[in-house]
């Protein structure tokens, strides 16, 4: 939100051909509008910031004749316990290989259709480009159901028999999907193991961090000169990196520049875009989406990107927008919270992931309501829900005792 404001301010790589259209577009907005959004943008992330924060627990402490001795603590423990009943649950894994299996079988399907274009980046069978948008979503869904799977098989302590399998199809499918042209997903499927690897592995130290971000980088911005069959050579990939930012700010600028910012939305064109939810193979529900620009918005984008700021003002408002970032703020917090068996820790990496792209670059109805809600939440929750079944077993069946809460006196 904030580095096309300082390019332009600064000209920062004003000299090259690719981006010179920007800089004259960026010299016709008012200085002052810049000055207020970019007060704003940060006043956003600090409230972001904020709202993923963790919070100390405040214990209340008793005075000591109120407080119950040794014996009594003890009695009143074994009460809260006996009340309790311990939950298990079992976990058939073999059910969820299954259906990973199933989504395999359809993801080898759409490479078969989109044969034709393997390793020709964007000079491909147009008509072949709307089956990446499936062939995408089966990635990230396969992605999701091994991050699943590997993280419970390690929890219940069973043999995973199907690991290097998954992985090894993984890749595959990346780069399959790298030659067609697509590097968003590809690069956020990386992220997300990063983030998942660092946070329920095995913490990465800020050098490695920093090696792995300039490595991604240098890998991204490659790519997207050889897609279009370029080579690879400074001054391109210098245009590409802040091509990737400058192009998205068309749509920020040009409605900076309008000057239309209610103080208060309510997000119907959100709400419009809960049925893409639905596959576009069934039912597209692109005819029934409600438009901002009909809605007297400016609504500017030559290159397709649409830039978060303009999404959350047209949904929500300046106030609405400072609401809804905070509370989006408190979603991360609560997925990086629990990390247990269940489908959080999986959610919490891809959020994390789709937060450095899909938001700040893409519309809400394919940010939101796409990449987070379906494919990193409501995905996980649904294979939860189909491994899981909480009962009391024998103990010749595998299972994992729920954590219990600790009883506090005060």
């Amino acid at each position: 939100m904030i580095l096309p404001i300082v390019v332009g301010v600064f000209q920062i790589g004003s000299g090259l051909p690719l981006l010179a259209a920007w800089f004259q577009f960026f010299a016709t907005i008012n200085i002052n509008v810049i000055i207020q959004y970019l007060f704003f943008s940060i006043f956003l992330y600090n409230v972001f910031i904020f709202g993923s924060a963790r919070r100390k627990k405040r214990r209340k402490i008793a005075n000591d004749d109120q407080k119950p001795n040794k014996s009594e603590q003890v009695t009143l423990q074994n009460k809260y316990i006996s009340l309790n009943f311990t939950k298990k649950y079992t976990f058939n894994h073999c059910l969820l290989n299954a259906v990973y299996l199933l989504f395999v079988i359809f993801s080898l399907y759409y490479v078969y259709l989109l044969r034709g274009n393997i390793f020709r980046g964007y000079f491909g069978d147009y008509s072949l480009y709307l089956h990446t948008g499936t062939m995408s979503a089966l990635f990230l869904t396969l992605f999701s159901l091994d991050k699943y799977l590997e993280r419970n098989f390690k929890l219940f302590k069973l043999r995973d028999n199907m690991n290097i399998f998954r992985k090894t199809y993984l890749i595959f499918l990346g780069i399959l999907l790298l030659s067609f042209g697509g590097r968003l997903y590809v690069m956020t499927v990386i992220v997300a193991v990063l983030v998942y690897r660092s946070k329920y592995v095995k913490k990465i130290t800020v050098k490695q961090a920093g090696v792995l971000f300039a490595a991604g980088l240098t890998a991204f911005v490659a790519m997207g000169l050889l897609r279009f069959n370029q080579m690879v050579y400074f001054d391109g990939m210098a245009s590409i990196f802040l091509a990737e930012s400058l192009f998205v700010s068309f749509s920020m600028l040009a409605f900076l520049n309008a000057q239309n910012l209610p103080l208060l939305n309510f997000p119907i064109f959100l709400i419009s875009y809960i049925p893409n939810l639905i596959p576009s193979v069934i039912f597209d529900s692109q005819n029934i989406w409600r438009n901002f620009s009909d809605y007297g918005y400016v609504h500017y984008s030559p290159g397709g990107a649409l830039n978060v700021y303009v999404s959350l003002i047209v949904n929500f408002g300046i106030i609405g927008s400072i609401i809804a970032v905070y509370f989006f703020g408190r979603l991360l917090r609560y997925l990086e919270k629990h990390k247990g068996h269940k489908w959080q820790a999986v959610s919490y990496s891809l959020v994390t992931a789709f937060l450095l792209s899909s938001v700040f670059r893409d519309g809400f109805h394919v940010s939101l309501v796409k990449n987070i809600f379906q494919f990193s939440i409501l995905l996980p929750i649904i294979f939860s829900i189909i491994i899981y079944s909480k009962k009391e077993v024998s103990n010749k069946n595998y299972y994992i005792k729920e954590k219990k809460i600790q009883y506090d006196i005060v």
